[in-house]
């Protein structure tokens, strides 16, 4: 709204003074951005571009969430003036797509290619449009629409991963995503985990470490933004605790450090551009505490690991937080710990409004929330979800 109102005040300015030769502003910071895309300064382009947005715009940024909670049917498989409405009213920076919104092929495009333009022109850039799609029995996209299912994550190596990284780009850019929530860099443990399974890569650290970046890198040159998931590993969690979205990470930190976090050290060595926390709590980090909801988790990312992409909340409405906080906490919590993008909130317009609220009392900073906003525009940027006018 801010970008377009802008454009209004300077189209009118221009009318009422047609001899002052002054450019309009926005052209102007257009200009500036084009700029610095052809430099490849993503950083330069997505700060001025983060310039152009008001502080609810911003926040909005900050949330990934359904079809369903944008048009309030359930389900969303087709493009229809409620969505539209819905994403008018609240320009969220993603929107993640599940099994129950894909009914035909030609509906899932016309629907992200509609969402896609329609973020471009009331935010400036291009939303995410989410699924995870990893193959073998996590393939919505394959099984919905009758495609050639991929094989599972425990099928692949070091021979045939990256082929299955092109494959996922391919069919996902070809149906409208322009992000996978893939791959995931669990490991088998020792007790078993079921609800893992064919989804980890290995039992051997550093071989699961390998297909994950073959996977990330393959998905990312395609296009496709790539999210590791779920740190710091929760693959040592117990079946039935993980089924239910429950459960406590048991291993210590010489355990995490042997194991778990090898494939993430990989991971912020390829420059992935976004990781995601479990919604799970650590005994050795943060006892109690979901670890998307974590400083001490996040801060092992950051400072130990030396992560500089983009944070990913786990669901917010997964068990673990949804039986301790409300909606609005929750976002505020996944903020102050550190996340930049949070995921399926219970309730919209209340964690928005909850983050404005922090905003306004101090609990929340402009400059943290602008950080986060920046990390998230360098990716849009570099996956080439803005609509730049003055390229050829």
């Amino acid at each position: 709204m801010k970008r377009f109102l802008s454009l209004l005040a300077a189209a009118l300015l221009f009318l009422s003074s047609p001899a002052s030769g002054e450019e309009f502003s926005v052209a102007a910071e257009d200009s500036l951005i084009h700029e610095a895309l052809v430099r490849g300064d993503n950083a330069k382009a997505a700060s001025l571009l983060l310039g152009q947005m008001t502080r609810r715009e911003k926040v909005l940024q900050l949330f990934m969430v359904t079809p369903d909670m944008l048009s309030g049917r359930t389900p969303t498989c087709a493009y229809s003036e409620s969505l539209e409405a819905g994403f008018l009213s609240s320009p969220v920076g993603g929107i993640l797509f599940f099994g129950q919104n894909i009914a035909s092929g030609d509906d899932l495009l016309d629907m992200n290619e509609r969402l896609s333009s329609l973020s471009v022109r009331t935010s400036g850039v291009g939303a995410f449009l989410a699924i995870t799609e990893e193959g073998g029995d996590i393939s919505p996209l394959s099984l919905k629409l009758g495609l050639e299912t991929l094989p599972p994550s425990a099928y692949l190596n070091a021979g045939n991963a990256a082929e299955q990284g092109e494959k996922l780009a391919a069919r996902l850019l070809s149906y409208g995503f322009n992000l996978d929530f893939c791959p995931c860099a669990d490991l088998f443990a020792d007790e078993g985990n079921a609800e893992i399974g064919e989804r980890a890569y290995s039992w051997d650290a550093y071989a699961a470490a390998d297909c994950a970046s073959l996977i990330s890198g393959a998905l990312e040159r395609g296009g496709v933004v790539s999210v590791y998931k779920h740190f710091p590993g929760i693959g040592s969690v117990p079946d039935a605790l993980t089924r239910r979205g429950r459960g406590t990470i048991p291993e210590n930190l010489a355990e995490m450090r042997a194991r778990s976090l090898i494939p993430y050290l990989a991971a912020v060595a390829q420059g992935c551009a976004m990781i995601q926390v479990s919604a799970m709590d650590s005994a050795a980090i943060d006892p109690g505490i979901p670890c998307c909801l974590s400083p001490a988790v996040i801060q092992m990312l950051r400072g130990e690991l030396g992560y500089q992409g983009v944070i990913v909340s786990d669901s917010m409405r997964s068990a673990l937080i949804t039986e301790k906080y409300g909606a609005g906490a929750a976002a505020v919590a996944a903020l102050s710990a550190g996340c930049d993008l949070i995921l399926l909130p219970e309730d919209l317009p209340k964690a928005v409004e909850a983050v404005l609220t922090a905003l306004s009392d101090g609990r929340l900073t402009e400059s943290r929330i602008d950080a986060s906003v920046q990390r998230i525009l360098e990716v849009k940027l570099r996956f080439g979800l803005y609509k730049d006018a003055y390229a050829e």
